[in-house]
């Protein structure tokens, strides 16, 4: 997987980008001090460049060697995934968009030292990948790697209003009218005409 390094390594920029925003998008979040990534990508995260290989002299190099099962990748995600979330970061990622299908996607700058500061940092992608998965009814991913801390959840609270029995009154404590209920809704009610005998 992309970005990730085996425990013993020293961190990249990206990384400890990564865990600087997942601090701002979840106060619970804790950084585990490593840059291996396995814990989130068990949880079913794929981390993947445009480029698994690079020359240091020449960066975009690989590129085309890797284009082709870049895009077959897509393709079986596409196929197997119901609306899959996707993340680009960086314009070369981004131009993978019109492979995508799904319209689950989030877009802004990579995390790296020379280009977070111009949207990774505060995209909250983070956040908005778990909104997402509660609203698909899925499980959401913990971000944290030790189990002992509280996982990275998020709660959404549709609060409805409970509507009393039809037929209910009250008295307005703004402007001392009364209302009722009636198909469901608080109305206005209308005063009571009294009949003048004669």
């Amino acid at each position: 997987y992309s970005y990730g390094v085996a425990r013993s390594d020293y961190p990249s920029g990206s990384i400890k980008n990564i865990y600087k925003e997942l601090e701002d998008n979840f106060p619970k979040f804790k950084n585990p001090g490593h840059g291996d990534l396995r814990w989130v990508c068990q949880q079913g995260v794929l981390f993947i460049n445009s480029s698994l290989t690079y020359n240091p002299n020449d960066p975009e190099s690989h590129q085309n060697i890797w284009s082709r099962f870049i895009h077959i990748v897509i393709s079986i995600i596409n196929r197997k995934v119901e609306n899959c979330i996707h993340v680009l970061w960086g314009k070369v990622n981004q131009k993978l968009e019109s492979s995508i299908a799904s319209n689950q996607l989030f877009q802004t700058a990579h995390p790296s030292q020379l280009s977070a500061y111009r949207g990774f940092f505060g995209c909250r992608h983070f956040y908005k990948i778990n909104i997402t998965l509660d609203r698909q009814g899925k499980e959401q991913i913990n971000w944290n790697e030790d189990p002992s801390l509280s996982p990275t959840f998020v709660k959404i609270l549709k609060k409805k209003k409970e509507i009393p029995p039809e037929g209910t009154e009250r008295e307005s404590e703004s402007d001392g009218k009364k209302y009722v209920v009636k198909d469901g809704k608080w109305v206005q009610k209308k005063k009571e005409r009294k009949i003048r005998q004669i």
